[in-house]
């Protein structure tokens, strides 16, 4: 039975309209403060947490100046009422936030995680406020678990990235950082939708003396996701409601942060996360192995401070803990009434994350500036397979020191160079009877140029080597381990160039990017719907980023931006040569409309060519299956309306339509994305 439920005629009418739609609004994703050159002033208060960036300061930009930085800020949130940090990333240049599996089977989940410029989520490291997110077992960030109730910006980081963000790099950075506390002001957003869907935030900070405070939360929920009307249905998936896809979740969150006069500042932190729901399975098989349902909570703390000795002289230091208790059920049929194994089948994971960074920093004038950086992690993690069973401990630590100096040579001319050790130590396997192994050491490092011949243009050239180190699960899991695993390596090379001539003028930028990956992780499939993972002795990824905007008049923003990506598998037994599923363009094209009577009207098209897997790797005939193509058309609309007496606060009545033309599509084989969603709500600031 064919799930994708399109003829190459009705394929191709479909994306001739979608083509017709994006050329007739011609624009894409880009930070909406480009509108006007006055800043609005119902932004001026959202600050950023100044203790939660690790590499850039106003003194120091050019480490991130060597390589590719996309940024996302509230407005930009706003102007797509977007809710998580998976829908906040959905359509960056070289990303994607994606269900699919990296190799088949996985992601059975559905988590939302994102590659960058074709590496899997273990090689992306997800930050908030410079704190680790990531889960220790699977080393893997589920976007949608990241609320957007208190984040002021979102930095991506692709390419070769500072050393000072330690391995597990090679994909990228992505650092979330949250808003400081300032004047007081509080937020509130709801919003309604189809099949009971209902979400709401709240946020609210201010500043008492020299203590400054933040206070935010969330709830929402939804009986599921809709899948579009195409959709002819199966004996698991009847009908357009996906099934198992309803859920409830709430995110509590805080800091105090408190200024020490001139020489530096405190702060700390901590937050907690509830979800409960199911898991969306195979529409197909008629006895599905994931008849899951989830519960997942995650709690933190995270302490912070800078302190300055002296003008030229100081350090900026951070400690965290983060838990994960992770419970997954598996039921014995699609009426999830009777729990398997006897009620027995209840994996529980406790994990833990122990830490800190310690970064010193020296400028030394016009010619220097020296930064070290010394990081500490800790890794726990406890699993009870089913529910009486022994509990089995892992732990592991890694160790880095790194040094990073910028060097002045002309005024438009800037270098860096850095260089990092990596110490990774087992310290338990669980039932792994060989015991953890050996102590594993790296080198990596990073160049980079940044040349700025006139004001309007800079250019940048920087190659970088980031080791990624396999997970425990990897390693020591009984089913899918692989304990000849060795860490993984990469060579990363990118040049750009960025150009802005001014007002009017159409703006933008161009990178060439190129990775060369030694013994990349990936997965083999096994019979029984299972795997193990395996290393790829050689990959090469490659491609470039476009991103081209255009204001022609004051209220009315163009753009689009444009994604190459070339994989290549060179395991000889592959009869697919490029990496599973990976697209290799991905274009977004969207149009922004603000008037001066603060009606918005926003819409975005966002295509991704055709995905090929290799679905069978030990068969004699190794299939090669394709996803087919998409393009998804999205809408948004809003009315501000301002208070006289204060232009900070304001009411704005909002509709958004998602997957306008119901287009139907699977990141994940067998497992149908969502179809057209409505959400309306009404959001508040004052």
């Amino acid at each position: 039975m064919n799930l994708h439920h399109r003829n190459q005629t009705e394929r191709t009418r479909r994306s001739a309209i979608h083509l017709l739609l994006a050329l007739l609004f011609s624009c894409l994703s880009c930070p909406l403060h480009a509108f006007a050159e006055e800043e609005d002033p119902s932004a001026r208060a959202d600050k950023a947490f100044e203790l939660g960036e690790i590499v850039v300061t106003e003194k120091a930009p050019a480490a991130e100046s060597v390589t590719t930085v996309t940024e996302r800020n509230r407005k930009d949130f706003q102007a797509w009422s977007d809710f998580t940090v998976a829908d906040a990333l959905r359509d960056i240049p070289g990303g994607e936030v994606t269900f699919a599996p990296g190799g088949l089977p996985g992601n059975g989940k559905q988590e939302s995680l994102i590659r960058l410029r074709g590496f899997e989520t273990t090689d992306v490291m997800v930050m908030i406020d410079g704190m680790p997110l990531t889960e220790p077992n699977m080393k893997r960030v589920d976007l949608d678990q990241l609320i957007l109730d208190n984040v002021a910006k979102i930095k991506v980081i692709k390419g070769p990235s500072s050393v000072l963000y330690g391995p597990n790099t090679a994909g990228g950075v992505i650092n979330i950082v949250t808003q400081e506390g300032d004047e007081f002001r509080t937020r509130l957003d709801q919003r309604f939708g189809d099949y009971k869907t209902f979400r709401t935030i709240g946020h609210h900070r201010g500043m008492v003396g020299p203590v400054r405070y933040t206070l935010g939360g969330s709830y929402d929920r939804s009986d599921g996701f809709p899948i579009s009307r195409d959709f002819e249905g199966t004996p698991n998936q009847p009908g357009t409601l996906r099934e198992n896809s309803d859920y409830e979740r709430y995110n509590l969150n805080g800091r105090l942060s408190a200024d020490l006069g001139n020489r530096g500042s405190l702060a700390v932190a901590g937050g907690y996360y509830n979800f409960d729901g199911g898991v969306p399975f195979h529409m197909l098989d008629p006895f599905p192995a994931t008849l899951w349902r989830k519960e997942w909570d995650r709690w933190y703390l995270n302490g912070a401070g800078d302190y300055a000795f002296t003008d030229n002289l100081g350090v900026k230091a951070q400690a965290y803990y983060h838990r994960f208790d992770n419970k997954i059920t598996t039921y014995t049929d699609t009426s999830f009434e009777e729990i398997l194994d006897d009620g027995r089948a209840v994996s529980t994971h406790d994990n833990t994350l122990l830490g800190y960074f310690i970064n010193p920093y020296w400028d030394l004038g016009r010619w220097s500036f020296l930064r070290a950086g010394i990081r500490y992690q800790r890794d726990d993690i406890s699993i009870q397979s089913m529910l009486g069973d022994s509990w089995e401990d892992y732990a592991a630590e890694t160790f880095t020191f790194s040094l990073e100096d910028e060097l002045h040579l002309l005024d438009q001319l800037r270098f860096v160079a850095g260089i990092g050790y990596n110490l990774y130590r087992p310290l338990k396997s669980g039932a792994f009877t060989a015991g953890p192994g050996d102590d594993v050491d790296t080198v990596d490092f990073q160049v980079g140029l940044v040349y700025s011949p006139w004001t309007f243009l800079d250019a940048h050239a920087s190659v970088g080597r980031k080791t990624t180190f396999p997970t425990m699960r990897q390693v020591y899991d009984t089913v899918h381990g692989n304990n000849n695993l060795s860490e993984q390596t990469a060579m990363l090379y990118e040049i750009g160039v960025d150009v802005n001539v001014g007002p009017n003028y159409p703006y933008g930028s161009l990178t060439l990017f190129r990775s060369d990956v030694d013994n990349l992780i990936g997965k083999e499939e096994l019979p029984g719907d299972t795997f193990r993972y395996v290393q790829v002795n050689e990959a090469v990824m490659q491609g470039l980023e476009l991103a081209l905007f255009w204001e022609p008049i004051d209220p009315v923003l163009l753009g689009c931006t444009y994604t190459l990506l070339d994989t290549e598998d060179k395991r000889p037994e592959r009869a697919l040569r490029d990496l599973d599923f990976r697209p290799r363009h991905v274009f977004s094209v969207q149009a922004r409309y603000q008037s001066s009577f603060g009606l918005s009207a926003n819409t975005r098209y966002s295509y991704t060519s055709t995905q090929k897997y290799e679905e069978e790797r030990i068969a004699p005939v190794r299939n090669i299956k394709t996803l087919p193509d998409r393009g998804v058309w999205d809408i948004h609309l809003a009315q501000k309306f301002p208070f006289q007496r204060s232009p900070h606060w304001h009411v704005e009545v909002f509709l958004d339509v998602n997957n306008v033309l119901d287009e139907y599509y699977e990141q994940d084989p067998f497992k149908a994305a969502p179809g057209r969603l409505v959400l309306g709500g009404i959001r508040a600031e004052f």
